[in-house]
């Protein structure tokens, strides 16, 4: 898995995941986040993405920082052996815009921010 992978998981009513930076050293870990629905008002808007920044979504949709992984094994050999259909990889410009998001959002939890903060 690499940065901008897209995918569903087989899952019922998978939304849909990405993986927005990995590392191999000092271990391989894997940050994965996914795509929601944009309610605004209701939910976390500090990365909105729209279809015409990425191809693999069919409306407005928000980043859930609050609900992102930081994978590891054994949990990353159990999270990939659940990926399912394939979804058109996100460029690099929207990367950047999302890894910003998830430092700024109050909702990501700490964990991942000091992750990404060391990147």
């Amino acid at each position: 898995m690499v940065p901008g992978d897209a995918f569903y998981l087989n899952v019922v009513d998978s939304h849909r995941y990405f993986v927005l930076c990995s590392t191999v050293n000092p271990s391989h870990k894997v940050l994965v986040f996914n795509f929601t629905t944009h309610r605004p008002g209701h939910c976390d808007e500090t990365c909105i993405v729209l279809p015409s920044e990425y191809g693999g979504i069919a409306h407005t949709s928000v980043v859930m920082f609050s609900r992102g992984l930081l994978l590891e094994e054994p949990a990353l050999s159990n999270f990939t052996s659940c990926i399912g259909a394939p979804l058109p990889s996100i460029g690099n410009d929207t990367l950047l815009r999302i890894k910003a998001g998830a430092l700024a959002s109050i909702h990501t939890p700490k964990k991942i921010k000091k992750f990404l903060s060391h990147l």
